[in-house]
């Protein structure tokens, strides 16, 4: 189990606010061997979930993740829900709507509906923010 855990922790780095990692600082990150998190990244990558630049090596989410990610979009009742509400406040007050919630100590952007006078602030879905 510990061996999953570390696994789970290395990929759950690429959730937070980089989202692109190289091995030694990832390692550095995680105050872990180097040889274990280059040896969970090949396994990622081999598996599907990361992808890595052929120059520089770096490692970032590949569409595998992106699959996994967005089964929790369709299958969640909160966004399922939220789309007409969303699209309700939009013709109402033609701003653009957001549904965020709080995940730990955090803001996630989940959906969102454009209003005619559409600011892009580079909000997308899956942001992460801290909460303030």
């Amino acid at each position: 189990m510990k061996s999953l855990q570390t696994s789970l922790r290395i990929l759950s780095a690429f959730c937070g606010e980089r989202d692109s990692w190289g091995v030694s600082d990832l390692a550095n990150a995680l105050s872990l061997e180097k040889a274990l998190v280059s040896k969970n990244l090949s396994r990622f990558r081999e598996s599907g979930f990361l992808q890595q630049d052929a120059r520089t090596k770096v490692y970032s989410p590949a569409i595998r993740s992106f699959l996994l990610g967005s089964r929790f979009l369709s299958n969640n009742l909160l966004v399922q829900e939220a789309g007409s509400e969303l699209r309700r406040l939009v013709e109402r007050t033609g701003q653009t709507s957001t549904l965020c919630i709080l995940e730990g100590s955090d803001v996630v952007h989940l959906a969102s509906v454009e209003g005619p006078d559409f600011l892009d602030v580079g909000w997308r879905v899956g942001t992460w923010l801290p909460f303030h």
